[in-house]
C-alpha cells in the first residue's frame, strides 16, 4: 500500500475557491511500470493475432511494434502526474453542507459535484501540508 499524507486540494465553485483538508495517496513506481507494460503488451498482443490473418499481416504488425512501446512510454509519463487516491470532506459554499470526497485515479483538472445541491467543481492542484516540525 502507498504511504498516505496530508495535503490541501485546490477547489473552484464557479469562482469561489476552497482549500479543504485532504488525504492523498501518490502512485509507486511499479504501479505505474504495470500499467505501461500492459498497455505496451496490449498492442504487441493484437499485432501478433494478425499474423495469421493473409492481408492484415503485412500492416498491423509492424506497426504494432512501433506504437507499442510509444503507447507504454506515454502511459507511464501521464500515469506519473496522476494522484491514485483523495479522501477529504468538503463543505460546498453553495448549500453550506459537507459532503465526502473519495476519488481514485486522479488527473487534474477534475471536475465534480456537490451530491446534495448538483454545483459542480474543479479540482485544480494540491499542496502538501507542513507538519509543525517542518515548518
Amino acid at each position: 500500500m502507498n504511504p498516505s499524507f496530508p495535503a490541501h486540494l485546490e477547489l473552484d465553485f464557479g469562482g469561489q475557491v476552497v482549500w479543504p483538508k485532504a488525504v492523498l495517496q501518490l502512485p509507486t513506481q511499479w504501479s505505474n511500470m504495470k500499467k505501461a507494460l500492459r498497455a505496451w503488451l496490449g498492442v504487441w498482443g493484437a499485432a501478433a493475432l494478425c499474423l495469421p490473418v493473409p492481408v492484415i499481416h503485412l500492416v498491423f504488425p509492424p506497426i504494432g511494434l512501433v506504437v507499442g512501446p510509444i503507447l507504454g512510454i506515454m502511459v507511464y509519463l501521464k500515469s506519473r502526474k496522476g494522484i491514485e487516491h483523495i479522501t477529504c470532506e468538503v463543505l460546498c459554499p453553495r448549500c453550506q453542507k459537507d459532503f465526502a470526497l473519495d476519488l481514485r485515479s486522479v488527473h487534474f483538472p477534475a471536475y465534480e459535484s456537490c451530491p446534495h445541491c448538483k454545483a459542480g467543481f474543479t479540482l485544480y492542484s494540491w499542496k502538501a501540508e507542513l507538519s509543525d516540525s517542518q515548518s
